[in-house]
């Protein structure tokens, strides 16, 4: 995707939303939505961050997606995902279950490996 409007229709297209699935579920006025999907307007921070919620995205995607954060790095897919969902662990009991049950499948993946 060359840019952010281009990069959300695709969002919606996979979803099967219209555009204004975005506006009700993030909050966002629909005009103003249409404005950036129309290449009229960029989007703020704060419209970014509810596209974000919109999407069930950590915002880490969305402003990389929009160019205002730098692309990671390295190429961990999934990563910001995986760090969104740790992030939403209500306490450090959960975020320790969450730990443990991701060291548990790296193992078994691991073992399988080796047996192929």
């Amino acid at each position: 995707m060359s840019d952010f409007a281009e990069w959300l229709e695709e969002e919606l297209k996979q979803r099967g939303w219209v555009a204004n699935e975005i506006a009700i579920r993030g909050g966002i006025h629909s005009g103003y939505l249409s404005r950036i999907l129309n290449h009229k307007q960029n989007a703020g921070p704060e419209a970014l961050i509810q596209i974000a919620k919109a999407l069930g995205y950590p915002p880490e995607i969305v402003f990389r997606a929009a160019g205002l954060l730098p692309p990671k790095p390295e190429n961990v897919p999934l990563l910001d995902e995986w760090e969104h969902i740790f992030r939403q662990a209500a306490s450090d009991e959960e975020r320790q279950r969450l730990l443990e049950l991701a060291r548990f499948e790296l193992e078994r993946i691991k073992r399988e490996q080796k047996r192929k």
